[in-house]
């Protein structure tokens, strides 16, 4: 992510999170607390998307996704907190978006799949053996090299494979969630749009998501 990222959720997690921007100060009910933790869980996700690495995160990425989905809703019974958290809600998709994209491979080849059994660097060994089994200390040493290596393919064959089935997956619910919470009012569709062009860092990704309002039709 750019450096001013990190200025811009400390934004999200301050202001447009912060239940003093909700509830009028001096309040100190039930729901105050109940939205205070809603807070706290959406701060905890963009902070976690902040520190996210570009490499060995795949299964963190997947656990964030799932802690977005189960965010808990507010009621439209509250306009203004409903509004905020409307926004911070796809504010986060959006930069778990950005993630997948980023951690995407786009030279990643699907038909260049790791070996099932590795073969040793000798023709008189079976693939797959143990390599505590070969008694010369440079083959084996050669081929617990070779099965790292493998090993650290197939793990990335996993992730690249795994982030574009949660590209089509996760594209699909945030413009399933714009859609449902948006409208074609024009104060709508400029907040998405504003939020696609600060999240967002790839061009395409920016176009396919702003045709997503129902105003864009």
């Amino acid at each position: 992510m750019k450096s001013i990222v990190h200025a811009l959720l400390i934004t999200v997690c301050t202001s447009v999170l912060s239940p003093s921007a909700t509830f009028a100060s001096g309040t100190n009910t039930p729901s105050m607390s109940k939205e205070q933790a809603t807070n706290d869980s959406y701060q905890a996700i963009a902070s976690n998307l902040h520190m996210l690495k570009k490499t060995d995160n795949f299964d963190k990425l997947v656990k964030i996704g799932g802690d977005i989905e189960s965010l808990p809703a507010v009621q439209k019974t509250n306009l203004a907190a409903w509004k905020e958290q409307r926004r911070s809600k796809l504010t986060l998709w959006l930069m778990a978006i950005d993630k997948i994209d980023e951690m995407t491979d786009p030279n990643w080849d699907e038909n260049d799949v790791p070996q099932f059994n590795v073969a040793p660097p000798s023709v008189a060994i079976d693939a797959g053996v143990a390599p505590e089994e070969i008694k010369d200390p440079e083959v084996r040493s050669q081929y617990e090299q070779a099965i790292k290596v493998n090993a650290e393919k197939a793990e990335r064959y996993r992730s690249q494979r795994k982030l574009r089935e949660m590209d089509r997956q996760w594209s699909l619910r945030v413009r399933s969630y714009i859609e449902g919470q948006y409208t074609s009012d024009a104060q709508d569709v400029s907040e998405v749009d504003d939020l696609i062009d600060k999240w967002l860092s790839r061009s395409l990704r920016r176009d396919q998501m702003k045709e997503v309002h129902p105003g864009k039709r």
